[in-house]
């Protein structure tokens, strides 16, 4: 029986892990004095090309981004900010796609924008994530 089982399970697709953040600017939880220009995000994997961002600040509402586009290393999401963020807390979440267009997995940071901007926004230092 156990021979089996071990059999069927062999003929299944291969299974990936869902593409992990490496790093994110801004970093999560991090304060930053205004809003950035733009957010990026770096993965462990390829990237496909349907991914989708969404940022909500201060009670969960939607605020306006560029469309997220793949960065020249395949592994990295940028997303422009045309308009400043506003004060307080946003959080930015993402879905991907693998290389090969296939459902890659997601998740959200959160991080803090202290001072309301009064022009163009900040560009933001480079950090790390805490996951």
């Amino acid at each position: 029986m156990v021979g089996s089982i071990g059999v069927l399970a062999g003929l299944g697709g291969t299974a990936h892990a869902a593409n992990a953040l490496v790093s994110s600017n801004p970093a999560a939880g991090s304060q930053l004095e205004t809003s950035p220009t733009q957010l990026t995000l770096t993965f462990t994997n390829p990237l496909g090309v349907k991914n989708t961002v969404t940022v909500l600040c201060n009670e969960d509402t939607p605020v306006s981004v560029g469309e997220p586009a793949v960065g020249p290393d395949q592994k990295t999401l940028v997303i422009a900010v045309p308009n400043p963020l506003p004060k307080g807390t946003c959080q930015l979440s993402w879905s991907l796609s693998a290389a090969d267009g296939t459902p890659d997995g997601g998740g959200n940071i959160t991080f803090e924008i202290l001072n309301a901007s009064s022009g163009a926004p900040a560009v933001p230092s480079s950090s790390v994530a805490g996951s």
